[in-house]
């Protein structure tokens, strides 16, 4: 009796896929890992780095390593890198540095807002002067008291340009009224610019010389026309403002007679 011996082929059908699916018969075509739970989270592998250039706690870490870092070595920061650096296997708290070129669309000196976002973090940045706002055409006016005694008693020295160049400089003893104010006042005083207007003692007792003075640290130069009260400085082109200095005259009437102006506002 002769046994027959059949082969027996057995076929297998495999399906491979390019991407990796856990509790999804279905991962996402742009993910290598997709990962599904609806109260479950992903727990990557937690280290604690010496600082934010470790590359020893990790030997040779590839571009794009993810780790938690626990805090318990010297970078005592917890958690995620708020950046990333490329080549860093971990950066902490940083900052962002914006550089803004243009000619803003705003006539200065009145403030302009200009919002900012990065990232889906978001701030305003203010440009222009924000101090004592004053432009052509606005009037703007100050009740500041200064007690008299000490504003025409001469004491002290005073930076004052004495002429329109930037070399027109000298000293004067003669007191200022923001200097005597109180500081409630001070806050009251017009400033155009980092200009302050502001009054000196004038060289005769009881009377007031109009001033700027300039609050910044560089020079200013300004031009007056006709800013007066009766009599017109009309020779006030390209005047120079030392920083730290008052002004050279600003009106065209130099001495103001205290009760006389008083009485001509009344």
């Amino acid at each position: 009796m002769k046994k027959l011996l059949l082969p027996i082929t057995l076929l297998l059908s495999v399906t491979m896929y390019s991407q990796v699916g856990i509790v999804t018969p279905s991962p996402d075509p742009s993910a290598m890992l997709d990962v599904v739970a609806s109260d479950k989270g992903l727990l990557i592998p937690r280290v604690a780095l010496t600082s934010a250039t470790d590359q020893i706690t990790v030997p040779s870490p590839a571009v794009g390593l993810l780790v938690y870092n626990t805090g318990a070595a010297a970078l005592t920061f917890k958690g995620f890198p708020q950046k990333f650096t490329s080549g860093v296997l971990y950066s902490g708290n940083g900052t962002i540095t914006y550089s803004v070129t243009g000619t803003p669309d705003f006539s200065s000196p009145s403030t302009a807002t200009i919002p900012l976002s990065f990232l889906g973090a978001n701030c305003s940045a203010i440009i222009g002067n924000n101090r004592s706002l004053f432009a052509v055409g606005k009037i703007k006016s100050a009740r500041i008291i200064v007690p008299a005694t000490p504003f025409i008693t001469n004491g002290g020295t005073r930076n004052m340009m004495n002429g329109k160049a930037t070399n027109n400089t000298t000293t004067t003893n003669r007191k200022a009224a923001c200097e005597l104010a109180t500081a409630i006042d001070q806050s009251k005083f017009i400033f155009i610019n980092g200009l302050r207007m502001d009054f000196l003692e004038s060289a005769t007792n009881g009377n007031v010389s109009p001033k700027f003075f300039n609050t910044l640290s560089t020079d200013l130069t300004y031009n007056v026309s006709s800013l007066s009260t009766y009599d017109a400085n009309i020779h006030g082109a390209n005047t120079i403002n030392k920083t730290g200095y008052y002004s050279y005259y600003i009106d065209g009437k130099m001495i103001w007679d205290v009760l006389q102006e008083i009485r001509q506002s009344t």
